[in-house]
């Protein structure tokens, strides 16, 4: 929703300016990115949110609630915040 992204990006913002560590500004980076690209629409109208359902693989007629929005443990990781294996 667009009210959860715009306080994660200053949250992710905050997190720079204390550390300076960059990733945090790169995190803030795509998500303002991800807002102008897809929750503005053609004619400037801002949109609040998306539908969440998908479907669970490409092609597939049946949708689920929030497939699209699955990542592996490996595309969240950052070895500062978390230790994973």
């Amino acid at each position: 929703m667009l009210y959860d992204q715009g306080q994660l990006a200053n949250v992710y913002l905050d997190a720079f300016s204390i550390t300076k560590d960059t990733f945090y500004s790169y995190i803030s980076r795509d998500i303002l990115d991800y807002l102008r690209r897809d929750m503005i629409g053609p004619e400037g109208e801002i949109f609040s949110a998306e539908d969440a359902d998908s479907a669970e693989t490409e092609g597939a007629a049946r949708k689920k609630e929030g497939a699209f929005y699955i990542w592996a443990s490996k595309e969240v990781f950052h070895p500062v915040l978390l230790d994973f294996p």
